[in-house]
């Protein structure tokens, strides 16, 4: 008999992060998504679904708040606010009830997610953690992921992002299209390593699991604009990304609707 030390009516959230992963290469390079493409079939899919952010962090402030405002007042990245427009975000309100945690991997070398942090881009309560090996990073979302507390987990690989490639192995000898394939291999092979947790735990069938893709921005493939990487139009590949819902409860469906990033607290 399966017993969990919480309210059985209380649901498990796990955020599932794709970084730079938009819906045209996921489609059309199906090979190196085995495990993304299986759980796909079992999940609730939005095939209209677009990120309101090109940047990954931005992206991820507009998913929490549920809105695109709270960094509106912000000329950078990495600028401290002077006011803020939200109250609270999903993780700030759930933090009192969950185990809360936000992990990252590989650790940001640049410190955009540490400035990002201190101006709350993403909760008042609550922080990006980077693990400083993948090692880490797989253990830290082990410890959080039990049947003692309802957890609210958000996972966030970013080793596909061609700024973080320098986590893949021989990446020195890796031309940039193997890298780029790498990256996208890897991303998945992290997702079933995550999901293999659930489980051995037994806790999938307690737990709602949201796969996302962040901005889908493929490396440069509409050029630099001056550096400014992410300030680039919204073309469709780049924001047109993967976005669906697992739930052993729900039967597996296409919904065919328009749905954005701001929409995901509701």
């Amino acid at each position: 008999i399966e017993v969990l030390e919480w309210d059985k009516g209380m649901r498990n959230l796990l955020l599932i992060h794709l970084e730079s992963l938009n819906y045209v290469n996921y489609q059309v390079n199906k090979n190196r998504f085995p495990t993304l493409q299986n759980w796909e079939k079992k999940s609730i899919s939005f095939s209209k679904y677009f990120s309101t952010a090109t940047s990954t962090l931005m992206m991820m402030s507009d998913l929490a708040y549920g809105g695109m405002l709270q960094n509106e007042p912000c000329d950078s990245i990495c600028a401290n606010l002077y006011k803020y427009f939200y109250k609270s975000s999903l993780l700030d309100d759930l933090i009192e009830k969950y185990m809360v945690k936000v992990i990252a991997y590989p650790k940001d070398e640049s410190n955009d997610t540490s400035s990002c942090n201190l101006r709350h881009f993403i909760g008042y309560h609550v922080e990006v953690e980077e693990a400083e090996s993948y090692e880490l990073y797989l253990q830290n979302l082990d410890n959080c992921m039990t049947d003692k507390k309802p957890f609210a987990i958000w996972a966030c690989n970013w080793s596909s992002n061609i700024s973080y490639n320098y986590s893949l192995e021989n990446v020195e000898q890796q031309s940039g299209l193997e890298r780029w394939e790498n990256g996208f291999v890897f991303l998945d092979q992290c997702v079933k390593d995550i999901l293999n947790i659930l489980e051995k735990k037994k806790l999938l069938k307690y737990t709602t699991i949201i796969f996302y893709g962040d901005h889908g921005d493929d490396i440069f493939s509409h050029g630099k604009h001056y550096g400014l990487t992410h300030a680039i139009e919204p073309y469709e590949a780049l924001i047109h990304t993967p976005f669906w819902i697992y739930d052993s409860r729900l039967e597996s469906k296409e919904i065919n609707v328009l749905f954005d990033t701001t929409r995901v607290r509701e």
